[in-house]
């Protein structure tokens, strides 16, 4: 590796003397980072465009639950839920993108953080040791929307 030069002469990071920023890498050269994969990931949604229309809509539905979710008040079980809510919503979106792009161990793994997340956002609702109706309506509501669709 040896140091490169911007456009206005000043030192960049370290990069490989045969990459250039702007290059196009095929696969093997670059891996996930590659162009291809924008192809690949067309390729994916394209054959499983029922699967992805679904995964899809699940996503607009926890949008608009995610924004419902603002806590009225510096509660701090509000802004516990949303900030739980808003981790699950990220975690799925990042799975469908690793997902569609053929990085299935990755996708299973931020599953994983999404169940996670999921887990404690139920385990809010639970006051001390029972369920209450006004907190479980007011906890779980952002939850019900992203499973409708």
């Amino acid at each position: 590796m040896m140091p490169t030069l911007n456009e206005d002469g000043r030192r960049c990071k370290l990069m490989p003397s045969n990459l250039r920023p702007m290059d196009i890498k095929p696969f093997p050269d670059a891996g996930f980072l590659s162009d291809q994969m924008n192809t690949w990931a067309a390729n994916a949604r394209e054959r499983h465009a029922p699967w992805i229309a679904l995964a899809l809509r699940l996503n607009a539905r926890a949008m608009i639950g995610l924004y419902a979710a603002e806590p009225k008040k510096l509660e701090e079980r509000q802004v516990l839920a949303a900030t739980m809510f808003g981790r699950t919503v990220q975690s799925y979106q990042a799975t469908l993108l690793l997902a569609v792009r053929g990085m299935a161990s990755d996708a299973r793994t931020l599953v994983r953080a999404a169940s996670e997340s999921a887990i404690a956002l139920a385990g809010i609702s639970v006051v001390d040791g029972s369920r209450s109706a006004s907190k479980r309506r007011m906890i779980s509501t952002p939850l019900r929307w992203s499973i409708r669709y």
